[in-house]
């Protein structure tokens, strides 16, 4: 048993290392466990917004608040702290019960007192998502958090501008950018540092 152990290592030894076609791979151990985290991140709040906002579609066309828009709102706002949890755990940050708590706290103050000074959901929601997830997303080596909240308060602006020119657009595109806002500026971090 000890001599085919012993061969099987001998074995794992002589294969050679492949290397890439394109150039060097990108191996830093972070990278994968980011993009993992933003990815779930992203879809927990894309289930979070469409719950918040058919809800409150709901609740305007009818006239009256009900059951059924109250749960859709409360199962909006649960998500939330959900995406900030996953965003902390996936990418494995040091004080991920601190964080989220704190990012869940600004998502919320900005995502219900924001919509009394612009007048509409759509845009504080880019601003709460982008950063209680600038916050909750571990930070690695050359990344800053105000790089990160530079890129969400360009993102909230952006879409601030396009729910006033295509509502539509802006509806449909609104929960995909702030976490992607934050892998940009992450990104823009390393390479200028590099």
């Amino acid at each position: 048993m000890g001599c085919l152990v012993g061969r099987q290592e001998f074995m794992l030894s002589e294969i050679p290392e492949e290397e890439s076609v394109d150039g060097p791979v990108d191996d830093r151990p972070g990278q994968p466990r980011r993009l993992l985290a933003v990815g779930f991140g992203t879809l927990t709040a894309v289930i979070a917004y469409w719950a918040v906002i058919v809800a409150v579609a709901a609740a305007s066309e009818t006239g009256s608040v009900d059951g059924t828009t109250g749960i859709a709102v409360g199962l909006g706002f649960f998500l939330l702290p959900v995406t900030f949890l996953a965003l902390a755990w996936l990418s494995r940050h040091e004080s991920m019960v601190r964080v989220t708590v704190l990012a869940s706290a600004l998502a919320l103050v900005l995502w219900t007192w924001f919509p009394f000074i612009v007048g509409e959901l759509i845009s504080p929601f880019a601003a709460a998502l982008g950063c209680g997830g600038a916050l909750a997303l571990r930070v690695d080596g050359v990344q800053r958090i105000w790089h990160r909240l530079i890129g969400v308060a360009g993102i909230t602006v952006y879409v601030f501008i396009v729910v006033r020119v295509a509502f539509g657009f802006a509806l449909l595109v609104t929960p995909f950018l702030p976490l992607t806002t934050v892998l940009v500026a992450d990104y823009i971090s390393e390479r200028r540092s590099s």
